[in-house]
This record gives structure tokens, C-alpha cells and sequence, in this order.
């Protein structure tokens, strides 16, 4: 008969995920026996979740290998990982990306980092007015969450020329302060 078999391979997108602009719950693919399983693309989506990859139970804790052969039936079930919005305020530095973050995971710092004339960035916190520094090494992610860029004005000294009068000592200043008047030589 010379024949070719294929196999039926339904994805289930379970928890309402929409594929991609459908309101599919699964889709189904026929792979030739022996071939690896495409992934259609573009991959299905998920507010607020990625796609982890594909489980072979619907438990999701057998993990599907792409590159395995097809050699029967099956049902693979979408894994999704939450994911949460890390939002950089750079308090009139200039502008950060905005990262998205698995649970439970961690952000990372901005590289290169934002600039501001006059200042620089000592730090990120959640709080806008300063507080506790965040760490971004030891903070994990658990939900949506702000981060603030903390500034130190730039130190400039001021030197003053008494044209041959007594010396007068220099002052030490941060960008924006005004200069006191020193005594009079």
C-alpha cells in the first residue's frame, strides 16, 4: 500500500488562553510517524503568563522533549509560568525598558544605567522617597512592582581668589545649593 502513518498530537492550551487571536482551547496537529513535532508559530499566548514549554499530563509535570519523535497519538498541555511587571522609574533620568519577570524570579538591573545631569544614581528602591535599597539578587519577584531610581547631587568645590587678600577656605557644595558668603578677607 506504501501509505504513510501519522499521528494526532492535540495541544491543549488550557486556562482560557487564546491561540492567537481565537478563542481556541486546543488545536490538532497530524505529524508523520517518526518526525519531531513543529510548534506552530507564532506560539499560543497568555496575559500575564509565558509559555514554559509542554508538558505530556495535565498536571504539568512531565516535561515534553521537542526533540523527540512522534510515534503515537498524544496530548501535550501548555505550561504557563506567571509573570510579573518590573517598572523603573528613573525620577528624571533617563528612561529604562520595562522587564517582564517569571514568579518568583528575579529583575535585574538596568545596563547601561540611567543617567541624570548633575547627579548620580546610587540605587533602587521601591519607595520614591528613598527607604531601603533593593537588592536585586536577593529579592525575588512576586507581583507587580515599581522601582525607583535613588540620586546623589554632584559635590563641587568652590575656590575663592582674594587677589592677594587673607586667604579664604574653600566651600564645598552640592549641585543646586546655593553658596554661602564666606567671611571677608
Amino acid at each position: 500500500d506504501g501509505g504513510e502513518m501519522y499521528h494526532t498530537v492535540t495541544l491543549n492550551l488550557k486556562e482560557g488562553t487564546d491561540y492567537p487571536s481565537t478563542a481556541l482551547q486546543s488545536m490538532t496537529l497530524f505529524v508523520k510517524d517518526g518526525e519531531k513535532l513543529a510548534i506552530p508559530d507564532p506560539a499560543p499566548t497568555r496575559d500575564g503568563y509565558h509559555l514554559a514549554g509542554w508538558t505530556t499530563d495535565e498536571a504539568r509535570q512531565t516535561d515534553y522533549t521537542a526533540d523527540a519523535s512522534v510515534t503515537h497519538d498524544l496530548t501535550l498541555y501548555a505550561k504557563w509560568v506567571k509573570t510579573w511587571t518590573v517598572t523603573f522609574d528613573t525620577q528624571d533620568g533617563t528612561p529604562v525598558t520595562t522587564q517582564i519577570v517569571d514568579d518568583n524570579s528575579y529583575a535585574t538591573e538596568p545596563k547601561p544605567a540611567p543617567t541624570r545631569d548633575e547627579y548620580k544614581l546610587t540605587g533602587w528602591s521601591t519607595d520614591a522617597t528613598g527607604g531601603t535599597a533593593y537588592d536585586f539578587n536577593a529579592t525575588p519577584v512576586t507581583g507587580d512592582v515599581t522601582l525607583y531610581a535613588q540620586w546623589t547631587p554632584n559635590t563641587y568645590t568652590v575656590t575663592f581668589n582674594t587677589n592677594g587678600g587673607t586667604p579664604v577656605t574653600a566651600a564645598t557644595v552640592k549641585y543646586g545649593q546655593t553658596v554661602t558668603k564666606p567671611t571677608d578677607p
